[in-house]
């Protein structure tokens, strides 16, 4: 196991930047997800932690010694690529056993048929094949050691690619988007599989994934990156609840937070957005409200701001309510429970509540603009009357 420190890593193809000064810390053990929208270069840099990529600037450390100038073998690195890269001419056991073959036989060894007849080499491969099929049986594969990848679901490649990687005890383990070519169920399978790996392991892990929905469940902490950049790293819980500007907010969740002009929302609001603001103008600043921090009620309340639903997504134990306001370019998403259903039905005239503590304010910039919960409520009870 190792610690894994990148240190102001850049690079560009070019004219164009790919990478800014990219520098992180990586806990031994941790499981950290780099995620963000295609192009953002998280791949890049996921590439350049293998040695299979040469960053411009910057340092890799893996532990406490510098990598930058090992090949890709030498760094004891594993990695699982998001099309599995099984050679299809062998048998899942073969494929397993690639890594321990390269590193442990010479190439007299590796011959198909002289070297059989160097000494030493039948114990070598006895001891790889003990220990393929201890990795299968961890996996839940050794009834398929003799197939071919043709043979196999996409889910078994999956299993195969990793217990190749796991075979080699390497000290990181990086994976490139390795679910993207499932279909929706077995990723979510293949996530909680992946995620006790890591647990029975205790390896670092470094996941790449466009697919917040990966980033989320299976990650200790979740880097978020955009246009090369490092926009912000956190817990996944942090993440959603506490970004630093209006970018992470965005692309973190699902449905998407709602972001509307602050005086596009009231007076009871306003009070709170003014008091992140110090009092000051609110032109240009910005209310996101997550969906569950909106409710909608057939009756009005004191505060409430009007709307009308547009359409209802119904998802079996939420409901996705989209409610149009008239001080709004674009609907409001609203989490309901289906229980509600009957009062939220497209056209139906609906009064909606917001959670004061739940708001996030960013400024013209679209960045965060904080204040503590305790100020901003008594503010609010002293203008509203509540």
């Amino acid at each position: 196991m190792a610690s894994l420190a990148l240190d102001n890593i850049s690079k560009s193809f070019g004219a164009t930047d790919i990478l800014k000064h990219i520098s992180l810390e990586i806990r031994d053990g941790e499981f950290l997800t780099l995620v963000g929208p295609s192009g953002c270069g998280k791949s890049t840099l996921l590439r350049i932690i293998a040695g299979l990529e040469l960053q411009d600037e910057g340092t890799v450390r893996i532990g406490a010694r510098a990598v930058d100038a090992l090949p890709p073998k030498a760094r004891n690195i594993a990695m699982v690529f998001q099309s599995y890269a099984l050679y299809p001419h062998m048998t899942v056991e073969r494929n397993m056993a690639v890594p321990l073959v390269m590193s442990r036989l010479s190439a007299t060894q590796r011959l198909p048929l002289l070297g059989h007849f160097v000494p030493g080499t039948k114990t070598k491969r006895a001891g790889i094949a003990a220990e393929v099929r201890n990795v299968a049986a961890a996996l839940g594969i050794e009834q398929l050691l003799a197939r071919k990848p043709g043979q196999l679901s996409g889910g078994q490649r999956q299993r195969v690619a990793l217990g190749r990687a796991m075979v080699r005890q390497p000290s990181v383990f990086l994976m490139d988007e390795p679910l993207s070519n499932l279909d929706a169920k077995l990723r979510v399978t293949m996530r909680a599989e992946i995620k006790e790996l890591h647990a029975r392991l205790g390896v670092t892990f470094v996941y790449v994934t466009h697919d917040q929905a990966e980033a989320m469940t299976m990650s200790d902490r979740v880097a978020l990156m955009m246009g090369g950049e490092l926009i912000q790293i956190a817990p996944p819980q942090v993440l959603y609840d506490d970004p630093n500007n209006v970018g992470v907010a965005a692309f973190v969740g699902s449905p998407s937070i709602n972001l509307v002009p602050a005086d596009a929302l009231g007076e009871r609001i306003e009070a709170v957005v003014r008091c992140h603001v110090d009092g000051g103008s609110l032109d240009g600043i910005t209310v996101g409200l997550r969906p569950e921090a909106l409710s909608a009620r057939a009756e009005w309340t004191p505060g409430a701001i009007a709307g009308r639903v547009r359409f209802v997504e119904h998802l079996g134990a939420d409901l996705y309510v989209h409610v149009d306001i008239a001080s709004a370019q674009r609907p409001l998403i609203i989490r309901a429970h289906p229980k509600d259903g009957p009062n939220l039905a497209p056209g139906a005239s609906v009064a909606l509540q917001a959670e004061l503590k739940d708001l996030l304010v960013f400024d013209g910039a679209g960045r965060r603009l904080r204040r503590r919960p305790p100020d901003v409520v008594e503010l609010v009870s002293a203008r509203s009357g509540a």
